[in-house]
């Protein structure tokens, strides 16, 4: 009897686990109001100069290749993209950016973006050398994800993209952008807090999640008196 009370305890936790849902995303098109909403961050620039190619298709910072060395890059996280042939994967200079930008050449693949803990929010500039438009994919920790699409000024200006949830719970990003130059640009790229410094929300439980959260302590209260009961009868 003792186990089935135990069971039936953990089949409770497991329900009120299940309702915990991933967060709700903000998008930002200002950097001042984005860092307002979401507090402290790190901030990557992408080093003060051209680095390129980056021939494993990995940036982080342990990458030690094109000059770029252990600790260049904020730790934290990783940006990815398959790897190509040339300059695929570079840190460039120029085009309406100050400093280093990060980049791919010529062709339409994705910039993954994966963070070592759940974040709250991201951003970074980007301009009309990404196209018209880009796409995006967040991840977050309950496996699902928000995707869509925001539309690129044309012009070289800075222009930033903000994207926070509602939890701590975003564990990667995809960026692809509609330019036949170059798959994807950021610069300035922030991002933070981490899990642990701010709480995750919780979801309120649904109606029908109550019921069943009822019928389990139903269930308990009966398995109690039963197990009562013959305790007494054995007395």
């Amino acid at each position: 009897m003792r186990k089935k009370i135990t069971t039936l305890l953990l089949i409770m936790a497991t329900v009120w686990t299940m309702t915990v849902e991933a967060g709700t995303i903000t998008q930002y098109t200002d950097r001042t109001t984005f860092d307002a909403a979401v507090g402290s961050t790190t901030l990557e620039d992408f080093l003060p100069s051209s680095h390129f190619p980056i021939t494993s298709g990995i940036l982080n910072d342990q990458t030690n290749e094109a000059g770029i060395m252990p600790g260049d890059i904020q730790s934290g996280v990783t940006y990815s993209t398959p790897i190509g042939t040339g300059n695929f994967f570079n840190i460039d200079a120029g085009g309406g950016f100050t400093g280093g930008m990060l980049d791919r050449i010529g062709s339409f693949e994705d910039l993954t973006i994966d963070f070592v803990d759940d974040m709250a929010a991201f951003g970074f500039d980007t301009n009309n050398l990404m196209g018209t438009q880009f796409t995006y994919v967040i991840n977050f920790a309950d496996g699902s994800s928000d995707t869509g699409s925001l539309p690129v000024v044309d012009s070289q200006a800075m222009q930033f993209f903000g994207f926070q949830s509602s939890a701590t719970d975003i564990q990667s990003v995809t960026i692809r952008g509609n330019s036949g130059s170059f798959a994807f640009i950021i610069d300035n790229f922030a991002f933070g807090p981490p899990s642990g410094v701010i709480a995750p929300a919780v979801a309120i439980p649904t109606l029908s999640t109550y019921g069943l959260i009822l019928a389990f302590i139903g269930l308990l209260f009966l398995a109690r008196r039963r197990f009562t009961n013959i305790a007494s009868r054995l007395a």
